[in-house]
């Protein structure tokens, strides 16, 4: 390969020198008032019969190299950049000797006869005899002319030695020339700015390629190349090469042949990963079988842990320690999985519940009066929530007064591997009794139900999120201007969630809580009979606010998710900026003591 890059770059080197010619001549035309002498429009002719020929050598040296490469996308750069400047090097060197001829100033050379195809002609087509010349010879006195596809091919194509032979070839290679002036079309320099003669120099490219086309293939076959070509560029190497070897003929492929042959290809190969995949389950299902041998979890017998004598001759609350440190699941005393994707259809014998019946406790019901009963009941309809899905792992069943079961979460906090007879220990015991003083100052907390004023001129809804890694969530505030440009300003709702326990970024937790002040902004607005003059929801996490800034497309998908359903719940809302300490939302993030929530300083 390195070989072939070497030859690569000197046929590179070569058009480079032969451009540099040319910037050079044009200089030289400009310095002399457009005089040139003979010999440099003899010199240019000889070059060009040299160089025409370097096209072909390259895209033979670059297709064995993208055959070579195990990266062919990074190698089609280098024949983009190849023929732009052979085509503008070219153009340069071919409009040149047109001036020249024009002037007279290339001198007449000794006229040749040159034998061509015999056709019909409706007439006469007279050709420059100092411009169509071949190795070296002129066809002075030529009247020879075509008609059909080959004349209007002609017509179409610059009057110069390079494109008289690829005028005599059109008949026999169509194809090849559909393809390049398809290709010169998708490869014509882009504008990137006004300019009257570049603008001038893309109208004319593109007519001369599409009466180029017009001349040499109808409607139809125009469709079809324009879109084998397109399709072409997005297949890999290997099989645009495959469906060119397929289509030997002198026929135009057509596009219904390309997709008939993509898809039978793609047939074959969802044939060859289906037979991979079936021979990789088949050794998954070996290596499962091996894997599935009955073996106690305790004793290490041929048994499961539900059969081991050991396990039941344990008390109730040993084998509850034994299962939660040997890792088994505690409905069937299985391991490799938990509770909670257990797909075992049996539960408990005694009480139906979703754990073994070796580990059924029996539950203590105290007695309580029905006043006692109907005050629980309605704190907990007051802070519940309307979902009625639990965490398995934590999922209790209480009792009623009326003897009817309720599931439940139960909330696990430091103290939950103490028995109820056991004595909590000193720190434990001190952290609740300090809890259980401050709650009498909750009669000290009081939140004014009236949250506008009597004849409100203004009426605004001020929004703040915060997050940490204890808990996130958002306030809702509403501040209203009296006739005496009196302000008033009460709190009117608030949302808290508890942190997850697995691990998330403060900006990805100070995104979920903007979220939820959206959200319940949004329910306010929509259930309140208010009209608010605006609306602004405040965050003290940069981060966030540029997020919200951006398009969704533009972020990672736990982000756009929640970005995409803020944009479109804040339309009409403003989102700004809140110094972390001005934020009152940092007492719902991080938690306060009572004493200081009944006065708080935000």
């Amino acid at each position: 390969m390195d070989t072939l890059v070497r030859q690569r770059g000197s046929v590179k080197a070569r058009l480079t020198r032969f451009e540099d010619y040319v910037c050079g001549i044009k200089t030289k035309i400009e310095t002399n008032n457009g005089v040139l002498e003979n010999y440099d429009g003899i010199q240019i002719r000889k070059r060009l019969l040299t160089i025409q020929p370097l096209l072909d050598t390259f895209d033979q040296l670059q297709l064995q190299i993208e055959n070579a490469s195990e990266d062919p996308e990074s190698e089609s750069q280098h024949i983009t950049e190849f023929e732009k400047i052979y085509y503008e090097t070219i153009s340069d060197a071919e409009n040149i000797l047109e001036k020249l001829s024009s002037h007279d100033n290339l001198p007449a050379k000794p006229s040749s006869v040159v034998s061509c195809h015999e056709v019909l002609v409706p007439g006469p087509v007279a050709v420059p005899s100092d411009v169509l010349s071949i190795n070296g010879g002129s066809q002075s006195s030529s009247s020879t002319g075509h008609k059909g596809k080959a004349a209007e091919t002609i017509k179409s194509l610059a009057i110069s030695s390079a494109n008289y032979q690829i005028a005599w070839d059109s008949v026999n290679d169509s194809i090849t020339l559909v393809h390049n002036h398809i290709k010169a079309l998708f490869n014509i320099e882009v504008i990137t700015k006004e300019s009257s003669p570049k603008l001038r120099q893309l109208i004319d490219s593109v007519k001369k390629n599409i009466r180029a086309l017009d001349s040499l293939v109808n409607e139809e076959d125009q469709r079809n190349a324009f879109l084998i070509y397109l399709i072409n560029s997005k297949l890999d190497p290997t099989t645009t090469r495959e469906f060119e070897n397929k289509n030997d003929s002198d026929k135009f492929p057509s596009y219904a042949e390309l997709i008939s042959f993509m898809e039978k290809k793609a047939s074959l190969l969802e044939t060859i990963d289906q037979r991979n995949q079936k021979s990789y389950a088949e050794r998954l299902t070996a290596k499962t079988f091996v894997s599935t041998v009955i073996s106690c979890s305790l004793c290490k017998g041929s048994h499961s842990l539900n059969f081991c004598e050991r396990f039941k001759q344990f008390g109730l609350k040993e084998r509850s320690e034994k299962a939660e440190e040997l890792k088994v699941c505690y409905n069937c005393l299985a391991k490799n999985h938990f509770t909670g994707k257990c797909k075992s259809r049996f539960n408990c014998q005694r009480c139906k519940s979703r754990h073994h019946t070796l580990l059924h406790q029996v539950e203590s019901v105290a007695s309580v009066s029905s006043a006692e009963a109907e005050q629980a009941t309605v704190n907990l309809s007051a802070f519940g929530s309307n979902q009625t899905t639990v965490l398995l792992s934590t999922g209790v069943r209480i009792l009623d007064s009326d003897g009817n079961l309720h599931p439940a979460r139960a909330l696990l906090d430091s103290g939950k591997k103490v028995s109820w007879d056991e004595s909590l220990s000193r720190g434990l015991h001190n952290k609740w009794l300090s809890f259980r003083s401050e709650l009498v100052r909750l009669n000290d907390i009081k939140i004014p139900r009236h949250v506008v004023c009597n004849n409100p001129t203004r009426i605004e809804l001020h929004g703040f999120a915060d997050a940490s890694t204890f808990a996130y969530g958002g306030y809702l505030y509403i501040r209203s201007t009296n006739e005496k440009n009196q302000v008033f300003t009460r709190l009117h709702c608030s949302k808290t969630r508890v942190a997850p326990s697995k691990t998330i970024t403060i900006p990805r937790l100070e995104l979920s809580a903007a979220l939820i002040l959206a959200r319940l902004a949004s329910q306010v607005m929509r259930a309140i009979q208010i009209n608010f003059s605006k609306c602004v929801l405040w965050s003290d996490s940069t981060v966030t606010l540029d997020w919200l800034k951006t398009h969704p497309n533009l972020l990672k998908t736990f982000v756009a998710n929640r970005v995409g359903e803020i944009q479109e719940m804040t339309e009409h809302a403003t989102w700004k900026h809140v110094p972390t300490n001005s934020n009152p939302a940092d007492l719902l993030s991080r938690g306060v003591p009572l004493k200081e929530l009944a006065n708080p300083s935000l």
